[in-house]
């Protein structure tokens, strides 16, 4: 019975195939060369192109009927594999594509029953959550990932599991549950995080899981801490580049939330590093996506007029060619923007094109509904015409059916009344709840920047008041002459060291003012200038510095990197033993992806407690008076490496002294024309691969 099914169904099929192949105009793109060069490349091995978006755009009748009939062929094979990546391509892109949620459900029932029990069950079930999701349908949609995730933990798939976690903690971050959102990530954390076994695949999906928690920090006081605390995991160097792009997308996105007016050319970096990953397109968009919803969201003086000028329209192509729900938003955000710009002419064609995708979209929901009211006619009229056979037709009957077709139909109408007022206040709600957010954060940022103007201000009170009471004794005593001549000579000195650290102090706030807000011009110098002239600036202080490797090129400026080794090595001065010469070793490594220098002491050491927090203001590791300073060297060197994308983490040796580690990104160093070379080769390897 089962095959005598499917062979009808290859028949029909086939007739429909024909009949649509001969009614469906073709793009460059014919029938035969899709089947030869892209119908069995399904494994997302197969890129997308704008012919073959042209093909399924023009041809998507078409498209479905050849690859049902492959879909069957492979189910008849029982070729599990197969029949998963023909199910994916049906599910997530062509019946999505249609938007015909009724035909897609019907195919996902079908589909389901064949994965059952197989390895790709899960997966399955993330590819129809996806659809709901595109679809706006968060129940369902969590409904699907809820089982997926229960299925591969059966199967004890570490991989999948991660995937559907991630899939569930970005349905929970879309509507704005951040409870449901902190659980995932704990269960993630407990169950899931990281060892040296788990591969790249699992790897990037715990990844996501982490980057929506870092999204949701973005804007607090701690989200540094926990970028931090997240870099100093042994897996971080293991993440792809994709996922150190989407950290400085989250890091330019923490910035704006603050309110720091830092995007233009650091918006036009990140483009350019996105063009530049080895991703698939549609993660290239994603990311562009991205950037787009925060450049919309920022304040015009962000951007002169030019850079509007250049920048709207770019996205506005980008935006035309992204789905419903996300074309949408941005068309809102972009017609909002060019009124803010005085740009009405352009903004009114916008709302005129926004007007036009609606009203497209309503026609082809109503043509859905119709289609169902039709199905549901044709199942009354069948109804009654058995009705009629039967001897219990007659005229009371017959108004009972016409008074149930009628409450029916009235029962329908008020249910999608009531469907899109709740839908209405969802929207409403969750607007609201956006709102607040934003208020709350900018409130905890007023709260976190008052509480630096109040340690200033204690700090200015406190530590520049005792030097000028000091002068102020001495200048009285000598106004008296109360003081022997002695005297008067050890109160003078007293004094003269009251003002050097009266200038020490003023200078190290000028620096450190200076680090958090100025960016210097940059360029390609030796990093060994900077560490000679530290040397020279500290050449009062008796040490021995050793550099261990070759210090490479840098682009940076030179103020800024001697600041750094100056602070560096005056810190593992002061904290060095008295009966002890403080001995400094400088080295450095790389990896693909980061440069790290690595500046090691035998000095005091860190407490274990105070490794993260002695990067903040006024931190010091023993009693003010004990050790001189101001406490602002540290951090001087963390705003300082954070301008240049990097950080810097502080450890202890297993003997004697510390070791602090700064990391930056290869971009910044020169490198031979051997290295180059490698890249290139390395890269075309892999797009022949791809191909």
């Amino acid at each position: 019975m089962k095959g005598f099914k499917f062979k009808n169904r290859f028949t029909f099929t086939i007739i429909l195939y024909t009949i649509v192949s001969m009614t469906t105009p073709l793009t460059a793109l014919t029938v035969e060369e899709y089947i030869q060069e892209y119908l069995y490349c399904y494994e997302d091995s197969c890129p997308s192109n704008a012919m073959l978006d042209d093909f399924y755009e023009n041809n998507l009748d078409t498209a479905i009927v050849i690859n049902v009939d492959a879909y069957h062929k492979a189910v008849e094979a029982s070729d599990n594999k197969s029949v998963y990546w023909f199910g994916k391509r049906i599910l997530t892109r062509l019946l999505l594509e249609k938007g015909d949620l009724l035909a897609l459900e019907n195919f996902a029932k079908f589909h389901l029953t064949f994965m059952k029990g197989t390895s790709y069950e899960p997966g399955a079930y993330l590819h129809l959550s996806y659809c709901y999701d595109i679809f706006n349908l968060p129940e369902q949609d969590i409904t699907c990932i809820q089982e997926a995730y229960r299925l591969a933990k059966i199967n004890k798939d570490t991989s999948q599991s991660l995937k559907a976690l991630s899939y569930l903690a970005g349905a929970y971050f879309d509507l704005k549950d951040t409870t449901s959102v902190i659980n995932v990530f704990t269960e993630a954390l407990s169950e899931y995080e990281p060892t040296s076994n788990y591969s790249q695949y699992a790897l990037m999906h715990f990844w996501d899981i982490y980057r929506i928690k870092l999204n949701l920090m973005a804007g607090t006081s701690n989200y540094k801490d926990e970028l931090m605390k997240f870099k100093n995991k042994p897996y971080f160097y293991r993440l792809d580049n994709y996922a150190y792009t989407e950290i400085k997308i989250i890091n330019l996105q923490h910035s704006t939330l603050l309110g720091e007016n830092n995007l233009s050319t650091s918006i036009d970096e990140l483009f350019m590093e996105i063009q530049r990953l080895n991703t698939p397109w549609y993660t290239k968009f994603y990311l562009k996506g991205w950037l787009y919803d925060i450049i919309l969201k920022s304040p015009i003086h962000f951007f002169s007029k030019k850079k509007w000028d250049l920048l709207l329209p770019n996205m506005l192509e980008d935006v035309k060619k992204s789905q419903y729900d996300s074309k949408i938003k941005y068309f809102e955000l972009l017609i909002l923007k060019y009124e803010e710009l005085n740009n009405k002419d352009l903004a009114f064609q916008l709302s005129k094109e926004l007007n036009q995708i609606q009203s497209e979209a309503n026609q082809k929901k109503s043509s859905m509904l119709v289609t169902t009211r039709v199905d549901l006619f044709d199942k009354l009229e069948n109804l009654k015409n058995k009705l009629e056979v039967t001897e219990l037709k007659n005229n009371r009957l017959n108004k009972t059916v016409s008074w149930a077709m009628f409450c029916i139909f009235l029962l329908v109408f008020i249910c999608v009344v009531l469907f899109k007022f709740y839908r209405y206040y969802l929207n409403v709600e969750l607007k609201l709840k956006g709102l607040n957010h934003s208020l709350e954060l900018k409130n905890q940022n007023i709260d976190d920047k008052n509480q630096i103007l109040e340690q200033f201000s204690f700090t200015i009170a406190h530590d520049f008041a005792e030097p000028i009471r000091s002068i102020k004794n001495t200048l009285s005593f000598i106004d008296k002459g109360i003081l022997s001549k002695a005297e008067t000579e050890e109160m003078i000195e007293s004094s003269f060291k009251s003002i050097d650290f009266l200038n020490t102090l003023i200078g190290d706030f000028l620096i450190y003012s200076k680090s958090c807000y100025l960016n210097s011009s940059r360029k390609l110098q030796p990093l060994t200038n900077a560490v000679e002239l530290a040397e020279i600036n500290l050449r009062e202080y008796s040490f021995d510095l050793a550099i261990l490797t070759a210090l490479p090129q840098m682009h940076h400026s030179q103020s800024d990197m001697v600041s750094v080794f100056q602070n560096l090595i005056k810190n593992s001065i002061k904290y060095c033993p008295s009966n002890r010469k403080p001995v400094i070793e400088i080295e450095v490594s790389n990896t693909e992806n980061w440069y790290q220098i690595r500046l090691k002491d035998n000095g005091l050491g860190i407490p274990e407690d105070k490794l993260v927090s002695i990067f903040s203001p006024f931190s010091r590791l023993q009693p003010k008076g004990t050790v001189k300073g101001s406490g602002l060297g540290l951090s001087i060197i963390q705003n300082i490496i954070d301008k240049y994308d990097g950080f810097i983490v502080a450890s202890n040796n297993k003997d004697v002294g510390a070791t602090f580690t700064i990391s930056l990104p290869t971009h910044l160093f020169e490198q031979d024309e051997n290295t180059i070379f490698k890249k290139k080769n390395k890269m075309i390897s892999r797009l022949i691969a791809s191909k």
